[in-house]
């Protein structure tokens, strides 16, 4: 299975601003695995309390892909703040480029 990248967390928040600031990102488990499949995701990150078989399910895809997951140290209302959005956020995938 794909592993969790484990990096310190001001580290990692750094990566995800950049890459939030810059619109490099989708929101949602099927625009997500829509991402990974067109092979346009370069990294899934994934909310602390997401249900285990949607979690499953994208570190499968992911592996198949060969694509890095990382679970976001927070809530889903946390990843949703993080993503500066007013509704929480359980699945997000950092892409190579703006995604439409």
């Amino acid at each position: 299975m794909a592993e969790k990248t484990k990096r310190p967390p001001e580290e990692f928040s750094k990566d995800l601003a950049k890459s939030i600031e810059a619109g490099h990102f989708v929101i949602g488990l099927k625009q997500s695995m829509k991402a990974l499949r067109a092979r346009k995701a370069v990294k899934i990150v994934y909310a602390k309390n997401i249900p285990q078989e949607l979690e499953k399910e994208i570190k499968n895809n992911s592996e198949i892909a060969k694509v890095p997951v990382e679970m976001f140290n927070g809530s889903n209302i946390d990843l949703g703040v993080t993503c500066k959005r007013a509704h929480s956020v359980l699945v997000m995938a950092i892409t190579k480029g703006k995604v439409e």
